[in-house]
């Protein structure tokens, strides 16, 4: 077993109720199988470890969830066994400000719940039980208002009867009672089905006459249909030549219609001639009109070019002086330029002699000499720390404490040698064996624990000589470092004093540099508008040659403007000219159109004689479907009586069906009473008591030899359901478990519970391999409370148990034990 506990209120309160212990502790319990005592004050945690050794999300003597008792929100139990060939591994995360949890399951490394904690509560209560049941077969707690239930003197019979349900595992009863009640119930329900069905064929049975007697009106109604739909066909045929007549007719206007709109066709198509080629020629007299346009623009811009002709041929002639200036300047800002770099040069070479300065006083700053002293200073202080923590750890040793509870309980158990009767010569009686024991061991441990305080003096005087070793060298090891950063002081304030005065250096060559510079851009700033004045007139005497072109260009754009206003004229005496023939043919094509003729009154007439077939084919139609509904009527009246025919044999054999499931159904609820709560699981509960008897008899006798055993009571002289524990005393009287003194009552009640116990393990179908007990023998004793703890060693050995977890104040009762957990407040236990 392992147990990791976080946040948890018992173990952080403290004797004192300070709450200032470890947040959070760990125990591994791997190798220490057999009796495991814990020991240490009260308040120290020893009672919350014992009730979270499980997987369940709640303690065993507390009420409330596992949330109400913790602190902080980030608390967590995380708790690991082996149950039955798996290894199952829990972890409860706990928020007490929000009143949440969650739960994660692993078995055997699987996950299987992630979180959600009803999930994880369901799992777990269907791998190990119910919490009551297993509370009461694995735990025996303190006694408090949540346990009161579980001790088996305040236990009533009702919840005896439910646990013993659990332990003899008797829910197979209540699967098999089920599944005999469903299955007498889905039999039930077919009988039922067969009797509704009987029901339904004798009424289909007693409709037979009725049927025929429907027959044969409907087969008269049938040749009735047939008479009238031969009269009605016939006025459909004469209708039908009407209609012929008026649709020839109504061609012969179609035709004449046809006529018109091809007549109308061919006006509009003159029309759209007529259109077409007026867009045409106003689309060409445009397109005329844009040119002649465009060659007035043209002529335009040739005057106004000519009219420039004296500025144009001024600007050729001084274009020649401001080049030859602007090449005199330019040369003159090339010739002064040639100086600059050297007065660059001079700023250049004086800022790398500041950044070399500065370089080395820096380097000052890091000195390795003083790095590696500092260094080794830090590591003295090292070694100085873990010098005080190993004097402390040789303080906080409990080797001693420990060998001196182990003389004085050696000493406690030789005491029981003086009272020994001296005519008592007995070699097995364990008090006498574990006496002896004792007091061979008893020199051994003095031996130990002169041994051990000599060791630790030792260590303790070793421990201070290295702690003041160590503070002389940190002592030299500063002295050192001193002196050092004084002499660096000195170098770098030299440094400071070299930097200043190259800094002054500094500022006169660079405004030497920028006197030079300004002078440079006012000759550059003359230069740049000569060359904007040369631009200029370039752009002017460029144009001298549009001068010359534009002279000969002018006469040719005037005689292209006459050429296209002689054209303009032409086109639009020809397109009057068509516009007048296209009108003479439109009107020759409507004095046609007029001329046709058409019979308006044909189609209305034919409409009506339309309508009338219509009515007439609209009530053959209805006699058709009076006639095929009257056949399906005869169809389904003769399917009905053949089915009735095959209804009286089907109710015979529903009527044979019905007999055997009624047998069945007898046998199924005589099977369901038998597995009820009156049938054998009360047996098998009344055949347990005796089996609880048996066990609690035979752990006592191992114990304390033949002067108590138990019996239960299970009915009363009524003949009632009861549950009282009588005692049968060494003599032979019987007197209830309330009658005795309360040191005894306390042998007998832990009895009848390991008994209880052992019960789950044997028919439960659970085998669980460790128990816990909480401080239960605190009402006897020494020595009753070591032959009560001696009731664990056979108790373990029936249940084949691997270890069994207790508290115990009492150091005789511990020193039984095969491992000791010691607790202290504000530290994780340790193992003895």
């Amino acid at each position: 077993m392992k147990l990791r506990l976080k946040g948890f209120k018992g173990i952080k309160a403290g004797p004192d109720l300070t709450l200032d212990g470890l947040d959070e502790i760990h125990i591994d319990f791997t190798g220490r199988q057999g009796l495991t005592a814990f020991a240490g004050q009260n308040g120290t945690g020893k009672s919350t470890v014992l009730e979270n050794l499980h997987h369940y999300p709640q303690l065993v003597s507390r009420d409330g969830a596992l949330w109400s008792h913790v602190q902080g929100r980030t608390a967590e139990k995380e708790f690991e066994s082996e149950f039955m060939g798996s290894h199952y591994r829990s972890l409860i995360k706990m928020d007490a400000d929000q009143g949440k949890q969650e739960g994660y399951l692993w078995i055997d490394g699987k996950s299987v719940v992630n979180g959600k904690i009803t999930a994880y509560r369901e799992r777990v209560y269907s791998i190990f039980g119910q919490p009551f049941t297993y509370f009461r077969s694995q735990f025996c707690p303190q006694k408090s208002k949540t346990t009161r239930d579980m001790q088996i003197e305040n236990m009533t019979t009702g919840i005896f009867r439910g646990l013993l349900h659990e332990f003899l595992n008797l829910q197979r009863y209540a699967v098999w009672e089920d599944a005999a009640k469903q299955t007498a119930n889905k039999l039930q329900e077919k009988i039922n089905v067969l009797a509704g069905r009987l029901t339904i064929l004798r009424a289909m049975i007693g409709k037979k006459t009725e049927l025929e007697l429907a027959y044969a009106d409907a087969g008269g109604r049938a040749e009735n249909l047939r008479d009238s739909k031969t009269i009605l066909e016939q006025e459909i045929k004469e209708k039908r030549q009407v209609v012929d007549d008026l649709k020839e007719q109504v061609g012969k206007n179609k035709f004449a219609l046809e006529r018109k709109k091809d007549i109308q066709l061919q006006i509009d198509r003159f029309k759209e001639e007529a259109d077409f080629s007026r867009d045409v020629a106003t689309a060409e007299l445009k397109t005329l009109g844009s040119t002649y346009t465009a060659l007035k623009q043209d002529i335009l811009a040739c005057i106004c070019i000519l009219e420039e002709r004296s500025k144009i041929e001024n600007a050729v002639d001084i274009l020649n002086e401001l080049e030859q200036a602007s090449s005199k300047m330019q040369i003159d800002i090339d010739e002064r330029a040639k100086d600059m770099p050297e007065y660059q040069n001079r700023v250049h070479e004086i800022e790398l002699i500041i950044a070399k300065l500065a370089a080395e006083r820096k380097s000052l700053e890091r000195e390795p000499i003083i790095i590696e002293a500092q260094r080794q200073l830090a590591d003295l202080g090292f070694l100085l720390a873990t010098a005080k923590q190993a004097h402390k750890a040789v303080q906080d040793d409990k080797s001693i404490p420990l060998t001196e509870e182990k003389i004085r309980a050696a000493e406690n158990k030789m005491k029981s040698l003086d009272l020994r009767d001296p005519a008592c010569q007995s070699s097995t009686c364990d008090f006498i064996v574990e006496a002896l024991r004792a007091r061979e061991k008893l020199p051994e441990l003095k031996d130990n624990l002169v041994k051990l305080r000599k060791e630790i003096d030792d260590k303790k005087t070793e421990a201070l000589k290295a702690i003041k070793s160590i503070e002389q060298e940190i002592i030299l090891a500063k002295k050192s470092i001193d002196q050092l950063q004084a002499e660096i002081q000195l170098q770098q304030t030299a440094i400071d004093e070299k930097i200043k005065a190259t800094n002054h250096d500094l500022r006169n060559a660079q405004q030497v540099v920028m006197g030079y510079g300004d002078m440079l851009a006012a000759l550059q700033k003359n230069l740049m508008e000569i060359k904007a004045k040369v631009a200029t007139k370039k752009i002017l005497a460029a144009k001298i040659s549009d001068v010359r072109l534009a002279e000969s260009r002018k006469a040719d754009l005037e005689k292209q403007l006459a050429e296209i206003t002689d054209t303009g004229m032409v086109k639009k005496a020809a397109w009057e000219s068509r516009e007048i023939a296209l009108k003479t043919m439109i009107q020759s094509e409507r004095d046609r159109l007029d001329a046709i003729a058409i019979n308006p009154f044909v189609e209305g007439a034919l409409l009506t004689a339309q309508e009338t077939e219509k009515k007439l084919e609209i009530s053959k139609i209805t006699l058709e479907k009076e006639s095929e509904a009257v056949r399906d009527k005869l169809a389904t009246i003769h399917a009905d009586i053949r089915l009735i025919e095959a209804a009286v044999c089907e109710a015979e054999d529903a009527q044979r069906q019905r007999e055997l499931l009624v047998k069945d159904v007898a046998s199924w609820r005589y099977l369901q009473i038998a597995c009820g709560k009156t049938g054998l699981p009360n047996l098998r509960i009344d055949g347990a008591a005796p089996r609880i008897v048996y066990n609690a008899n035979r752990l006592l006798l191992q114990a304390y030899g033949a002067l108590y055993s138990i019996r239960l009571e299970t009915q009363n002289e009524e003949g009632r359901e009861d549950l009282k524990v009588k005692i049968i005393m060494e003599n032979g009287g019987e007197v209830y478990l309330d009658d005795i003194s309360g040191g005894q009552r306390t042998w007998c009640v832990q009895a009848l519970w390991l008994a209880m116990s052992l019960l789950n393990q044997e028919k439960s179908g659970k085998h669980f391999t460790y128990f816990c007990a909480d401080e239960n023998d605190g009402a006897l004793d020494a020595a009753n409370a070591e032959n009560f703890t001696a009731l664990y060693l056979p108790f373990m050995l029936d249940g084949r148990l691997d270890d069994l977890v207790f508290i115990s104040h009492k150091a005789a009762c511990r020193a039984m034990a095969d491992n000791i957990l010691v607790f202290e407040h504000g530290k994780n236990p340790e193992w003895a």
